[in-house]
């Protein structure tokens, strides 16, 4: 996992997008949570953009993670709300969640 985690802080935020549609075949859930956790302490805005919506698409997962990692997901995606607030129907359309 910490290749993934350095890797993906190296490169910012288009490794973190990257993994956002890709995680599930590579990491568990609680390896994808802790990677969103990390990069979500940035100061990057694109970063923690990225982070939250990492941390998102890990949530229908929460079965698979205990419930420290699910307040640490859902704390990050709050951080996405003011985003979400402006793109918010657009954003459901994207992901099917509508």
């Amino acid at each position: 996992m910490y290749v993934y985690t350095g890797q993906a802080m190296e490169i910012g935020a288009p490794a973190i997008s990257f993994l956002i549609d890709t995680w599930e075949g590579h990491l568990t859930p609680p390896e994808a949570v802790s990677i969103a956790d990390r990069a979500s302490r940035g100061c990057d805005l694109n970063i923690v953009r990225a982070a939250a919506e990492l941390a998102l698409s890990c949530l229908p997962h929460a079965h698979a993670l205990n419930p420290n990692e699910i307040q640490r997901a859902i704390l990050q995606v709050t951080s996405l709300c003011s985003y979400l607030n402006v793109h918010q129907e657009k954003y459901l359309d994207q992901k099917g969640w509508k």
